[in-house]
């Protein structure tokens, strides 16, 4: 009926703003940095030192809410973007585990910390991309 279209719009329109909204606030390093504590929880700080490209004293300093160095912040948002993607399906020691293995399909078996390593802007992209699909 004409009700349950306009209904479907609706919450499609409010789905959409949902995902600019929560777009918008990855910006932010703190909100990134409290995505990334909530998708990784109970993973240990010397394991997301290595996700995030840091020390573990480091790691914890930001879940205290001290700012997070310019040079690190786009890593921590491609970091909670991927998460925030992957969290639906993956446990934290999953998630984890993803950011540590070989990508499926990349001859040279990198893993996305290495692709971050190397380039991250290069790695935006295709993390972003495999993450979205859900996929190892």
């Amino acid at each position: 009926s004409g009700m349950d279209k306009a209904n479907m719009k609706v919450t499609d329109v409010l789905r959409r703003l949902s995902e600019v909204a929560e777009t918008q606030a990855l910006e932010d390093p703190a909100w990134s940095m409290r995505t990334i504590e909530s998708a990784f929880d109970g993973v240990p700080n010397s394991q997301l030192s290595g996700i995030l490209g840091v020390d573990a004293k480091t790691v914890g300093n930001w879940k205290t809410g001290k700012a997070i160095r310019d040079d690190k912040v786009d890593r921590v948002r491609l970091v909670a973007q991927c998460a925030r993607f992957l969290s639906a399906t993956f446990t934290p020691t999953g998630l984890s585990m993803w950011f540590n293995a070989p990508r499926a399909g990349r001859p040279d078996r990198k893993t996305p910390v290495m692709l971050m390593d190397e380039d991250l802007a290069g790695a935006w992209t295709a993390l972003t991309t495999f993450a979205r699909a859900g996929r190892g």
